[in-house]
């Protein structure tokens, strides 16, 4: 006579068990919550920290465009390189390096000429 092996699982074989997925469904409910705190209380803070970021970032690469020109392109004194400058925007106060600004014609920013200047004539 023949036996019927039973078809049934047997304690540690694979498998989900009802602890795994309660565990499971606990920690996605966790997420959900902190996600969704974060983003009803911080949204404007971190899209306007974003913001600035980025405009820092910007300024950066535009300081790079500047200095890389500068060195493909050295001015030899002081009023050549407001000269050269002014192909990125105007510059104020024109007379003393320490005071004189360039303001950016891309995106408006103001760019100090004596960091520029020291970073060339160093």
């Amino acid at each position: 006579m023949k036996v019927k092996k039973n078809n049934a699982k047997k304690i540690g074989q694979k498998g989900i068990t009802l602890l795994s997925l309660a565990i499971t469904i606990s920690v996605m409910i966790i997420l959900a919550g902190v996600i969704m705190s974060v983003e009803s209380s911080d949204t404007n803070n971190l899209l306007e920290l974003a913001e600035a970021h980025k405009e820092q970032v910007e300024k950066n690469a535009l300081e790079e465009e500047i200095k890389t020109y500068l060195a493909e392109n050295p001015p030899s004194n002081y009023t050549e390189l407001i000269g050269k400058l002014t192909r990125y925007g105007r510059v104020e106060n024109r007379e003393n390096a320490q005071s004189a600004i360039l303001i950016t014609d891309k995106g408006n920013y103001s760019i100090y000429v004596k960091d520029i200047w020291n970073i060339i004539f160093n």
